[in-house]
């Protein structure tokens, strides 16, 4: 009777755990009806209103989009797309050693992203981004995290999911649609090795008083990193951007 109970009890908890992990994930169906709310595109625009280059952002609050800074300031005036909709925007807080800017964008009403953290992530876990490359908005593509890169005190996600120019600012989401990163760069040397900026980063910038501060000196950063290719998208230009020392 005593190894009768043992036994069913360890089915029990076989069951539970199996039901507990099924619900925290989610069908990419799931996590792209969470997350895309949440993901927008970020356009520079010059003097007359005209296009100078494009990425994607992620609304982290009330009126407030975060998105790499090689993005944010490659012009002088910014708007934000959601669900095909303008809104008028300024450049908040850039911390631009870790190349990430706050936008601000007051009339926009759009539901931040749910944070995740970098603490739990594993090789090997699926991950989604959802972006806009080339400018085609809330693209949606699926693969694995491939290598968890330390650098500046967090880690650098790398990833196998599918980029390309104008990806970069959009959202790098875990099994469960939470946001883990944001994808900025690529190393062309090779085949899918795309990175993301950690969401820590991410909620550090979110979380700043909105004025400038000056880049901290002294940040030596991997080689990998400084061969890197910025995801914005240039205007009229649809291959992806040459490495360069000031994108």
């Amino acid at each position: 009777m005593h190894l009768l109970w043992l036994c069913s009890y360890i089915v029990v908890c076989l069951v539970l755990t199996w039901v507990g992990g099924a619900a925290q994930a989610a069908t990419p169906q799931q996590i792209f009806a969470r997350a895309a709310p949440s993901v927008v595109v970020v356009e520079v625009v010059d003097e007359k209103g005209v296009s100078a280059a494009q990425g994607s952002g992620v609304v982290t609050g009330p009126g407030l989009v975060i998105t790499p800074c090689h993005v944010a300031q490659s012009g002088r005036y910014l708007r934000v797309w959601h669900a095909d909709t303008p809104f008028a925007a300024t450049l908040g807080y850039a911390d631009t050693e870790r190349d990430l800017c706050q936008v601000h964008t007051p009339k926009l009403q759009a539901p931040p992203a749910v944070r995740g953290s970098v603490k739990n992530l594993a090789v090997g876990q699926p991950a989604y981004i959802i972006s806009a490359p080339q400018g085609l908005s809330l693209t949606f593509t699926a693969g694995i995290i491939s290598a968890l890169r330390p650098v500046l005190g967090s880690v650098l996600i790398q990833t196998d999911a599918a980029v390309s120019p104008g990806s970069s600012g959009g959202g790098l989401f875990d099994r469960a649609g939470r946001l883990i990163g944001m994808p900025c760069f690529q190393l062309q040397e090779g085949q899918h090795l795309n990175f993301a900026l950690p969401v820590d980063w991410i909620v550090n910038v979110a979380l700043r008083p909105v004025r400038h501060t000056a880049p901290s000196s002294g940040a030596i950063l991997p080689d990998w990193v400084q061969r890197s290719t910025a995801l914005r998208t240039p205007k009229n230009i649809l291959a992806p951007a040459k490495p360069s020392s000031n994108d």
